[in-house]
């Protein structure tokens, strides 16, 4: 015997229960419902976001970022690694900065994948061409 078409006790009128048809009780906007954006993520709190909005800052607001310990360690670290890439004065101090950059680049956009890319051609024009394409970089 199936329940399904069957009312709840004490719901009453012609609503019936069942597969995505939660009790009137139980429902959105309820008292005891389920509620709407309870533990989702939001966009404002991810690292991505996070870094696009840091590089559109000056550097006195990195430095205040920096300074603030209620920052998470991700956004205090970040806003140092920008602050030296933008004040750095000589070739050493900025390779450092970009390599920090880089890394926390990759953790949040993931890596570019590497690929292999042949010409089929006849043997005079192979060479020529797979040269053109290892100096062509994809963006």
């Amino acid at each position: 015997m199936s329940n399904k078409g069957k009312t709840p006790t004490g719901q009453g009128g012609d609503y019936k229960v069942g597969n995505k048809r939660p009790p009137k009780e139980r429902q959105f906007g309820q008292p005891n419902g389920n509620p709407r954006h309870n533990g989702s993520w939001h966009k404002e709190d991810t690292p991505r976001y996070k870094i696009e909005q840091m590089m559109k800052m000056s550097d006195k607001e990195l430095s205040d970022i920096r300074a603030d310990e209620t920052k998470q360690s991700f956004e205090r670290s970040y806003a140092n690694i920008l602050l030296l890439m933008r004040t750095a004065t000589d070739v050493d101090e900025a390779a450092k900065a970009s390599k920090a950059l880089n890394e926390v680049i990759h953790e949040v956009y993931g890596k570019m994948p590497e690929m292999q890319i042949t010409v089929e051609a006849d043997k005079d024009t192979q060479e020529e061409a797979n040269k053109i394409i290892r100096g062509f970089a994809l963006p």
